[in-house]
């Protein structure tokens, strides 16, 4: 690790060298040497270790050293603060609860999908459709607005589940044989705002993380630009279908695939968030040691 004893040569560094200064044991190489790690740059609680904080408050330099101080650049680590244990712990709670939201959408639908299949049924009820619909908005709304305590820019997306709900009143209620350019002009509307709100909640995902991990915010961040580019792509596809359908299917049918890999990944990374932020409060409350 590149720390003040290490870059006034008087270490050879946590990976190669006994890790000694003159007080003892060095508590980063003895730490990293514990987990298996070669520098500190490879674990995950690396961001918010408290023993890293301390690496610039080793002993100085002796003056009977005979090497000249080393020329190295600075460590990569994110210079964005992290957040406080406080917004951590609304962020690591909610954020999970959207984790769970999600993979309840998935197996809802696998479960809905066996039904209509086994039963022979062309379409759900309309009212246990809108009971369902209003069901998933209220809780997405909630888990969006109790995540703006912590950052406001969740709340955007929680305004834009409540503009969708009259869109999806109209795409179960009215009848789709009456005019069926309108249906589709609804339909393609309410798939736009809801990806365009999932391109707001991964912004303030990078943002939430990008103290604690960059890695992770990297993740968010290209993941991003790829739910802009699978908009664009919907959007296109959508207008070339009120052209002519057979030159929207393709465009359509791609950005669907795309939207299932990328709905794919967040999942993973959104897991690997809550993990983060659940590990940066473990250890920040063992930092502070046990209350008197």
């Amino acid at each position: 690790m590149q720390c003040s004893y290490f870059i006034q040569r008087c270490c050879p560094g946590c990976k190669w060298g006994p890790g000694q200064p003159v007080q003892g044991v060095c508590p980063l190489a003895r730490c990293c040497r514990e987990k298996g790690h070669g520098t500190c740059r490879s674990c995950s609680l690396a961001y918010h270790c408290g023993l890293l904080a301390q690496r610039d408050f080793f002993p100085p330099r002796p003056a009977s050293s005979p090497y000249p101080p080393r020329q190295v650049r600075p460590a990569s680590i994110p210079q964005v603060p992290p957040p406080t244990v406080e917004k951590a712990a609304i962020l690591s709670r909610w954020l999970g609860w959207l984790f769970f939201l999600e993979l309840a959408q998935i197996i809802f639908a696998v479960v809905i999908g066996v039904f209509l299949v086994s039963f022979k049924v062309s379409s759900i009820p309309p009212m246990a459709s809108l009971l369902s619909n209003l069901l998933i908005i209220g809780i997405y709304c909630i888990i969006y607005f109790r995540l703006s305590e912590a950052q406001s820019g969740y709340r955007i997306p929680a305004i834009a589940h409540i503009v969708c709900f009259p869109l999806i009143l109209v795409i179960i209620f009215f009848p789709s044989y009456k005019n069926l350019t309108f249906y589709a002009a609804i339909q393609l509307i309410d798939t736009l705002i809801t990806l365009a709100a999932e391109c707001f909640v991964y912004q303030e995902n990078s943002k939430a993380i990008q103290g604690l991990s960059g890695g992770i915010a990297r993740g968010w961040k290209y993941l991003y630009v790829v739910l802009i580019c699978l908009t664009g792509i919907t959007f296109f596809g959508g207008l070339l279908c009120f052209i002519d359908l057979s030159l929207g299917v393709l465009p359509l049918l791609m950005a669907c695939f795309g939207i299932m890999i990328e709905f794919i990944v967040s999942m993973v990374l959104l897991h690997k968030t809550v993990n983060t932020l659940l590990g940066y409060i473990s250890a920040a409350e063992q930092s502070r040691g046990p209350s008197l």
